[in-house]
């Protein structure tokens, strides 16, 4: 901690105002930091993850507590249903071989007859076609889902930031204390929320996904 103080001589007359004697301070504060202890440290992958988690604490722990929430519980609904409809998917292309297997079986014994593996094929086809509407619809709103929660972390992370931005005169600090450190932090709380926000629900949505569907048809293989 850096002490400024003033000694006035009975001589002078020595005036400053408020504004003057912090910029002093701090640039005086600024000086006598190493330029060593300036630049971040190079984190490890644990320490990243460490900070991550707590950015994502502060979401679910703030007053947009209940939108996360319901938001990321219906994308963990959303992906339970998608890893059911393609378990169900597996079972409705192994019938449809099975039951085109069965008809080319019949129909090379001849017959005018429409034979048993014939229904089979086209029971198949019309459970296909069923799995592909829900499908359409189910890609799409997992794909919303998403999106939504990208869109309402990356506002409110962007409004904490700029109302930390501008408390305390914390632009005034990094402006001149740590200018080689953070270039242009309104940009980069614009681009760097984005980007963060996004590459973040992705990546932890597709980590989801991936566990169930490893569970779901992990249990479908211990089971034949």
């Amino acid at each position: 901690m850096v002490h400024f103080s003033v000694h006035e001589s009975p001589s002078s007359n020595f005036k400053c105002d408020d504004s003057h004697v912090v910029l002093r301070m701090e640039r005086q504060e600024a000086a006598s930091i190493p330029d060593s202890s300036r630049a971040a440290p190079a984190g490890s992958f644990l320490r990243v993850v460490r900070l991550w988690a707590r950015l994502t604490k502060l979401w679910f722990a703030g007053p947009e507590r209940a939108t996360a929430v319901k938001l990321c519980g219906t994308t963990l609904v959303l992906s339970v249903a998608l890893t059911s409809l393609l378990l169900h998917f597996s079972y409705v292309q192994s019938s449809l071989q099975s039951g085109l297997s069965e008809k080319n079986a019949g129909a090379e014994c001849g017959g005018g007859r429409r034979s048993g593996g014939e229904d089979a094929f086209y029971a198949g086809v019309r459970a296909f076609g069923l799995v592909i509407l829900l499908a359409a619809p189910l890609f799409a709103a997992t794909d919303w889902v998403d999106s939504l929660i990208i869109v309402h972390w990356r506002q409110w992370l962007g409004a904490e930031l700029v109302r930390a931005y501008f408390a305390d005169r914390a632009f005034y600090r990094l402006k001149l204390l740590h200018a080689r450190e953070v270039d242009n932090p309104d940009e980069r709380m614009c681009d760097d929320v984005r980007a963060f926000t996004d590459a973040s629900v992705t990546l932890l949505v597709a980590l989801v996904r991936k566990l169930v569907n490893l569970a779901v048809f992990s249990r479908l293989l211990y089971g034949l």
